[in-house]
């Protein structure tokens, strides 16, 4: 089982924060941060037998062109597309595109844009299969393995698709406890693509804000390390 997770290219080359609530334009204040959602929700996947791969388009600078060819290479079953209100036209057209390119792929879309506009969106998007609704961890798990065991995936909890004329929002589940949530997949992005704004330190190294402000006295976390890390 193969799911693809991405954030996908910028908009009119507007690099953007697709980070739950957060949904803004990269600028000296307003640093793009790294794929929280994107990375939990590969390593709950990991963790049940899935190979996942994460794309973050914005930091790693990759054209539509790129991600479609990576796509077909990889030929993923499952496709999960993060959004922000500020992109969804591009972001919806960057699914339309990934559909074409592997069309057997079930592809949905994460954020909170879909998530308060599951119809609205899913109306936009001819090739969009369906919306996740709020977090996505949980209910990604349950489509994929409905999806690996060749199960209909409408019947996992927390999604919305459309059926002829018909919308369906199928009830979400239950918040997952904290402790339930894998670490980050983390080792499938590069950490020192995502640098705090001004600092320049890397996101990922935990204290390091703190240091900054408090002088070397403070004692920071060591650093997440990645596959590009020494």
């Amino acid at each position: 089982m193969r799911a693809f997770l991405i954030n996908p290219p910028a908009a009119d080359g507007v690099e953007m924060v697709r980070e739950g609530r957060c949904m803004q334009r990269k600028s000296a204040w307003g640093a793009v941060w790294p794929p929280i959602s994107l990375a939990t929700t590969a390593a709950m996947l990991e963790q049940n037998g899935c190979e996942c791969r994460i794309r973050d388009c914005i930091v790693e600078k990759i054209c539509l062109a790129d991600l479609l060819k990576e796509a077909c290479e990889f030929r993923p079953e499952l496709i999960i597309v993060n959004t922000a209100t500020g992109s969804i036209k591009s972001d919806l057209e960057s699914v339309n595109q990934l559909k074409k390119n592997v069309s057997s792929a079930k592809i949905f879309v994460i954020g909170i844009h879909p998530t308060a506009l599951p119809e609205e969106t899913i109306s936009s998007c001819r090739e969009l299969d369906g919306v996740i609704r709020g977090e996505p961890e949980s209910v990604a798990l349950a489509l994929a393995n409905l999806i690996r065991y060749r199960k209909d995936w409408k019947d996992a909890p927390g999604v919305s698709f459309q059926e002829g004329l018909l919308f369906y929002n199928n009830p979400c589940p239950p918040p997952l406890e904290l402790d339930a949530i894998p670490f980050p997949a983390w080792h499938l992005i590069n950490p020192e693509l995502y640098r705090m704004p001004l600092l320049g330190t890397p996101f990922l190294m935990a204290g390091s804000a703190a240091a900054a402000r408090s002088g070397a006295n403070s004692a920071p976390m060591p650093p997440i390390t990645g596959p590009n890390s020494a």
